[in-house]
C-alpha cells in the first residue's frame, strides 16, 4: 500500500522514528482537501476542502509498518485513514492512503505552515510526541 503523508511523516527524521523499512518517496499532491492548524499542536490536520495539500508518497509500505503508523496516528481516535487520488509530479496518478484528522473542534482556521515546523517545531516534536508515540524506534 502506498501513503501519501503532508505533515510530520513526510520528515525523514520523523518518518525512521515510526517504520522500520525503507521505502522509495516520490513528491505528490491532493485535490479537494486542506492541511490545517490544530489548536494547541504542531502537526496539521488534513480536512475535505477546495484546495490542494502538497506531500510525499512512500511506496509499498508492509503491514507491521502500516500499523505502526496507525498507532502514531491514533488511527480511529484522532485520524482515519482514507483512500485518496496523488498525481506525481511527473503526472502520473496513483491510489494511496493518508490520514484524515477527526476532531473538527480543533481544527484553527490557519493553514499549517510546513517551513515553520521544518525550522521551528521538529526538534520538539521529536522530543515530545515520537517520544510518546514512538518509542520504540529511533531513525
Amino acid at each position: 500500500m502506498h501513503l501519501f503523508t503532508y505533515g510530520s511523516l513526510m520528515y525523514p527524521a520523523i518518518w525512521t522514528r515510526v517504520v522500520a523499512g525503507r521505502y522509495r518517496a516520490m513528491k505528490g499532491v491532493i485535490r479537494e482537501f486542506e492541511r490545517r492548524r490544530i489548536v494547541g499542536e504542531s502537526y496539521p490536520a488534513l480536512i475535505y476542502g477546495t484546495g490542494t495539500v502538497e506531500g510525499v508518497v512512500y511506496c509499498d509500505v508492509a503491514t507491521p509498518d502500516l500499523a505502526a503508523l496507525d498507532r502514531f496516528e491514533l488511527e480511529g481516535e484522532d485520524y482515519r485513514r482514507i483512500e485518496v487520488s496523488v498525481t506525481l509530479a511527473d503526472g502520473v496518478e496513483l491510489s494511496a492512503s493518508t490520514y484524515l484528522y477527526l476532531r473538527e473542534e480543533r481544527i484553527a482556521p490557519e493553514r499549517w505552515d510546513p517551513h515553520r515546523f521544518e525550522t521551528h517545531d521538529l526538534p520538539g516534536f521529536i522530543a515530545t510526541y515520537c517520544r510518546a508515540h514512538a518509542p520504540g524506534r529511533r531513525g
